[in-house]
Formats: structure tokens, sequence, C-alpha cells
């Protein structure tokens, strides 16, 4: 989706997962909190929205996603925009050829809209990183750590790109 994308992945522990529509709502509002202030520190007002998105004057910014495992373990996880090609987007989404037209990137430019075009001046993704960081160290009294993949998820992760995403079907 390009390089400005900035993905969110947080993990826990439940003791009762809670898998009702209700229930998984509410845990997106309240995952959602971080990236709606984070956002707030770069100038974007937002909000949460629709089923599963970060909305900013009514386009989608954020895309949020949640995993129940079976173990209890919740995996939230949430895709800024920070910018975005929308070409290289739909080509990654495997969009045919006719579909991928000035009329089908406009359609796409008209929902979504990026933190760089909300908050009006240049933004790089480092500091779109520590606004989500602040914003979640504010509103959920947590500390994002960053961390880097140990050597066999680098290893699982090249065998995945080479096997899935890196081949033309």
């Amino acid at each position: 989706m390009g390089a400005d994308q900035l993905g969110i992945a947080l993990t826990l522990p439940l003791a009762r997962p809670q898998r009702s529509p209700h229930q998984v709502r509410e845990r997106f509002v309240q995952f959602s909190r971080g990236i709606v202030a984070g956002l707030a520190r770069l100038g974007v007002s937002a909000a949460f929205g629709g089923k599963n998105d970060i909305e900013a004057r009514g386009k989608k910014v954020a895309g949020l996603g949640i995993y129940h495992d079976a173990s209890g373990g919740l995996l939230f996880h949430a895709s800024i925009l920070v910018d975005l090609d929308i070409a290289l987007m739909m080509g990654a989404l495997k969009t045919s050829f006719e579909k991928i037209s000035d009329k089908a990137i406009a359609t796409v430019a008209q929902r979504v809209t990026t933190a760089r075009r909300e908050a009006g001046q240049p933004l790089t993704l480092a500091r779109a990183r520590a606004a989500m960081a602040e914003g979640y160290a504010e509103q959920c009294d947590a500390t994002l750590t960053p961390s880097d993949f140990a050597p066999s998820e680098r290893v699982g992760i090249a065998q995945l790109e080479r096997e899935k995403y890196a081949t033309l079907e």
C-alpha cells in the first residue's frame, strides 16, 4: 500500500474472550482511542466510524481489525494511512487491470484520506509513529514498546513473502 502506511498491533490475553458484535465494537472503540488522540496531536480531527474504521471528515484514514485466538489472546491491528498510493494499493489487492482506471482511482480517493492530507502539512512516518505512541500513553495509560522481529520470524516472513506475495497469482 506504500511506504507511508503505519501499522499498529496490540496483543493481550483475555480471561473471557468477548466475541459478540456489541462487545467487538466496544473493543474497536476502546483500542481506537489512542489512534484518535495521536491523530489529534497531528492536527487531524478523527473518530471511530463505520464498521471498523477511523474517519476524518467522513473519509477513512485508518482501518481496524480484531482477531480472537482460541487460547484467549486478542490481536488488535490498525493500518493508518499517513499517505497512500492508490494505484499501488489496487495493484497489491490484485485488482484487475480493467478496474484500475482513472475513475476507479477517483472513487477510492473520494472515500479515503490520509493523515498527511488532513494535517495540511508535511508529515513523516516517524512523527506519526511518535504521535500514536503519545496518543496511547494519554488515552490508555499504556506505553507502546517498539520491537523488532526475531531471526526465526524474519525467516517465516521471507518465506511468506516469496510464496504468497511475490507471485503473480
